[in-house]
C-alpha cells in the first residue's frame, strides 16, 4: 500500500480515509487542557524534561522504582506461596476437626492430632507452592512457610539451663598452676511455650470445657456427701473418710469427667476436702456429744428436783395431817 499512488487505492477506502483523516484533525484542533492550563508544545516540552530527569534520578527515582519492582518469577512465588497458606492452614483445621470432632480430650491425644493435622497441611503447602515433597523450603518459600506455622501454632522458645559441668579435663587441670577454677560448662535446654494459632484457640478451649465439666462432677457427687453430713448420717470420722475415698474412686471412673483439667482439679479438690471434712465433722460430733451430756445432766438435775420437791410435798402433808389430828384430839378433852 505505501508504494501505491493515491490515484490507485480503491475509491471506497479513499473515502474512508478522508472521514478518518478528518476525524482526527478535528480532535486535535482543539487544544488539551490540563490542571486548568493549556497543554502547548512548551508545556509539554517541560513535561518531557521532568519526566527524563526523573528517569534519570539515582535515589528515588523512577528507575529505583521500576528496579524495585517484583519479576515474574516472584509474582509467581509469591502467588503460590500465599494461596499455600490459604489452604494449608483450611486444611488443617479440617484435619484436626475430624480427628477431634468433640471436646474435651487428654493432651496426649490433642498433641497427636495436632500432629497429623500439621503433616497433612504440610503436604498440601508443599503442593500448592509447587514443592517437592522431599525438599528443602528455599527462601523464597521460607516466609510463607513461617506464616503458615506462626498460624497453625505459634511457639515462644526460651533457653533453659539443664545443669553445671565443670569444663576442660582433668590433665589440663592438673597442669595448669593456676588456683582459678575452671569455667563452668552449661548444658541448656529449648523450652517452647504455646502463645498463639488455631492450636492455642483449640487448647483454650479443651482446657476450659474440660474445668467446667470435672468441676461440675466434683459438685454433684459432694452434694450427696454434704447432705449426709447435714442429716447427721456420719457417726465417726473414719466412716466420713471412708465416704471421700469411695467418692475420689468414683471420681476416677466418670467419664463425665474428662479432659486436661480432671487431675489437677480433682488432686486439688480431694487435697482441700479430706483435710478439712473430717476435722469439721470431729468438731460437730464433739458439740453433738457435749450437747447429749449437758441434756442429760439436765434431764437428772429435773428428775433430782422433782424428787426434791415431791418428798417435800410429802412431808408437808404428813405435818398438816398430824396437825389436824392434835388439834382435834384437843378439841374432844375439852
Amino acid at each position: 500500500v505505501e508504494s501505491m499512488e493515491w490515484e490507485e487505492l480503491r475509491s471506497e477506502f479513499r473515502e474512508k480515509y478522508a472521514v478518518l483523516e478528518d476525524k482526527i484533525f478535528t480532535s486535535v484542533s482543539e487544544p488539551r487542557r490540563l490542571a486548568g492550563r493549556t497543554i502547548d508544545g512548551s508545556t509539554i516540552a517541560g513535561l518531557l524534561d521532568t519526566y527524563c530527569a526523573s528517569i534519570a534520578s539515582k535515589d528515588g527515582g523512577l528507575a529505583t522504582q521500576l528496579s524495585q519492582l517484583p519479576t515474574q518469577r516472584q509474582m509467581v512465588v509469591r502467588l503460590a506461596g500465599e494461596r499455600a497458606v490459604q489452604q494449608a492452614v483450611a486444611a488443617y483445621r479440617a484435619t484436626l476437626h475430624e480427628a477431634l470432632p468433640t471436646l474435651p480430650v487428654d493432651q496426649a491425644q490433642l498433641a497427636a492430632a495436632h500432629l497429623q493435622a500439621h503433616t497433612e497441611a504440610l503436604g498440601v503447602f508443599r503442593r500448592e507452592a509447587m514443592l517437592d515433597s522431599e525438599a528443602d523450603i528455599d527462601s523464597d518459600n521460607l516466609p510463607f512457610f513461617e506464616a503458615f506455622n506462626k498460624q497453625v501454632a505459634e511457639w515462644s522458645v526460651q533457653a533453659t539451663p539443664l545443669e553445671l559441668g565443670t569444663g576442660g579435663s582433668s590433665e589440663a587441670a592438673s597442669a595448669s598452676s593456676s588456683s582459678a577454677a575452671s569455667m563452668p560448662a552449661i548444658s541448656c535446654a529449648e523450652l517452647r511455650t504455646l502463645v498463639g494459632g488455631h492450636l492455642r484457640t483449640v487448647w483454650d478451649a479443651n482446657l476450659k470445657l474440660s474445668t467446667e465439666r470435672c468441676q461440675a462432677e466434683l459438685d454433684r457427687l459432694f452434694a450427696a456427701v454434704l447432705s449426709r453430713r447435714d442429716a447427721g448420717e456420719f457417726g465417726s470420722v473414719d466412716e466420713l473418710r471412708a465416704e471421700l475415698r469411695r467418692l475420689q474412686c468414683a471420681y476416677a471412673d466418670s467419664a463425665q469427667a474428662s479432659g486436661p483439667a480432671k487431675q489437677p482439679l480433682g488432686h486439688r479438690f480431694f487435697a482441700e476436702h479430706t483435710s478439712l471434712e473430717p476435722s469439721l465433722l470431729a468438731v460437730s460430733l464433739s458439740r453433738r456429744d457435749l450437747t447429749s451430756q449437758v441434756e442429760a445432766a439436765k434431764q437428772e438435775m429435773l428428775e433430782a428436783m422433782r424428787s426434791a420437791l415431791s418428798s417435800q410435798q410429802s412431808s408437808h402433808d404428813k405435818q398438816l395431817d398430824d396437825l389436824v389430828c392434835w388439834q382435834h384430839v384437843g378439841h374432844c378433852r375439852c
